[in-house]
């Protein structure tokens, strides 16, 4: 167990070495990096769509919970604050995860994975437009660009029904339907939630926020689970949940920590990096042919990507020379 630790902290230096190096970039990458794991639970989600959403979500919940809870108890961190307002943050935190969760792998596995994808991807926009008015962030026309363009890029990579007609015919209406509004609903908790966490590892260690961000549906889950008698999991269901638990903890680290480094609503539109991912997993894992809409729309997204990393990366390697100026002026 020391060995463990020791090693522990030697990767913890390293880590916080980094970070010191790429200040300005280090919370995009972080993001870029929570999308990608992101990207292999929401295809394993949809794989287990014969498991009920609600027990899909607790058991990708619990463990990661319990991970957190070590981690934060070999670095010796309580798992309260002494601020009453940070330890509410957190709590809510956790709860707006509870209502976001259960509807998102629902809408995951009723709805076509495309269409899906389409629409979950609302949440950067929202957390944007949150982030102007409860965090008093800039949003600037790089930002709406980037935004808009995104949104042309994922369209045309996953090819929504309302455009281009292309669902499954023998998909029951009405289950889709309520799987949109689902992935509508979960989206704004999402990008609500985006705004919390920023607030809350401004402050704190971002394991802590993590480590909520699974307590709160671990207590809450179980209530669904009295109402409706949990299914009895094969090898291969249990194969694919242990996937989207480990997914899920690399996915939650790197998220909450992203938040540290940087503006929620910029950092966000790294979110579209998901549908990027998607379609490499469609291509290389699923055997998926690209169509020229899909490579035009990975395109688009690509460069979005690069253009919000490039200004930023420009920006703070300008700043030495403006302070330098500064300084010379009013010498």
């Amino acid at each position: 167990m020391k060995f463990l630790n020791t090693l522990l902290e030697k990767v913890l230096v390293q880590i916080e070495g980094i970070e010191n190096r790429i200040t300005s970039l280090i919370g995009y990458i972080y993001f870029v990096l929570a999308n990608l794991c992101y990207s292999f639970l929401n295809m394993n989600v949809n794989r287990a769509s014969t498991v009920p959403a609600y027990q899909l979500f607790y058991l990708r919940t619990l463990w990661p919970t319990i991970m957190f809870y070590f981690v934060l108890r070999t670095n010796k961190q309580s798992r309260v604050t002494n601020s009453s307002r940070l330890n509410k943050l957190t709590i809510l935190n956790g709860l707006l995860y509870a209502i976001a969760g259960p509807l998102l792998f629902y809408g995951f596995q009723v709805v076509p994975l495309n269409e899906a994808t389409v629409i979950f991807q609302t949440n950067p926009a929202i957390s944007g437009i949150l982030a102007v008015f409860f965090l008093n962030e800039a949003y600037d026309a790089i930002q709406l660009s980037i935004t808009l363009f995104c949104t042309v890029g994922v369209i045309l990579i996953a090819k929504p029904a309302f455009l281009f007609n292309s669902y499954n015919e023998n998909t029951n209406s009405d289950e889709r339907s309520t799987g949109i509004f689902s992935l509508l609903l979960a989206s704004f908790a999402i990008g609500s939630q985006s705004i919390v966490i920023k607030k809350i590892v401004t402050f704190v260690n971002s394991n802590l926020s993590a480590f909520y961000i699974g307590l709160i549906p671990s207590i809450v889950m179980p209530f669904f689970m009295v109402l409706n008698p949990p299914k009895t999991l094969n090898f291969d269901e249990i194969f694919l949940i242990l996937q989207i638990v480990i997914f899920g903890f690399l996915a939650q680290v790197f998220y909450n920590r992203a938040f540290k480094f940087g503006d929620a609503s910029k950092i966000s539109l790294m979110a579209y990096s998901q549908i990027l991912f998607s379609t490499i997993l469609d291509i290389y894992i699923l055997g998926t042919v690209p169509d020229k809409y899909s490579l035009i729309g990975a395109v688009f997204i690509f460069c979005c990507m690069f253009l919000r990393m490039y200004k930023t990366w420009i920006l703070e390697s300008k700043k030495p020379l403006v302070n330098l100026m500064a300084k010379l002026t009013e010498g």
